[in-house]
């Protein structure tokens, strides 16, 4: 019996929170041209690893808990593709008191002309509910600035 797609996941990831070999295994054990959905996949460096491993759909609610938990993801000044094992983002946790004024934006790359990361924190401390949908906003963004470089990576080869 043909399937349309195959789903892997339930939580493939180990106690010192990067992915198991199970999660590349699968992944070659399954039909070259098979789409590949990985769930429960979410922190950056275990999607790019999942997405070099052939999948190309996630499903996984840590970047927009993280947001609601003052926990943003921002790319940082390392290359995506850096060879030097530095990451290629960095977390702002917005409920840090360096943060309430900072007049620069989450972050200049992606968003330069969003919120001040001195007003997120604002909105934040005063149980603003517009605050976790901000973040969510900078997260979602994020995850697609990431799998934007995943897809031109592919394209170069």
């Amino acid at each position: 019996m043909g399937f349309d797609g195959f789903g892997f996941g339930g939580w493939p990831i180990g106690d010192d929170g990067k992915l198991t070999d199970m999660v590349a295994l699968t992944a070659e054990c399954l039909p070259t041209q098979a789409p590949k959905h990985a769930l429960g996949i979410g922190k950056p460096d275990n999607l790019v690893a999942a997405w070099r491993a052939g999948y190309r759909m996630f499903d996984c609610a840590l970047p927009t808990r993280d947001a609601r938990r003052k926990r943003l993801f921002i790319t940082s000044d390392i290359s995506f593709n850096s060879a030097n094992n530095k990451s290629f983002f960095d977390v702002l946790y917005m409920e840090d008191e360096r943060h309430s004024r900072d007049s620069a934006p989450l972050d200049g790359r992606i968003d330069p002309d969003g919120p001040s990361r001195a007003y997120l924190h604002h909105l934040f401390k005063v149980k603003d509910s517009s605050a976790e949908r901000l973040a969510t906003r900078q997260n979602l963004k994020f995850y697609a600035w990431m799998i934007e470089r995943l897809r031109e990576e592919e394209a170069d080869g």
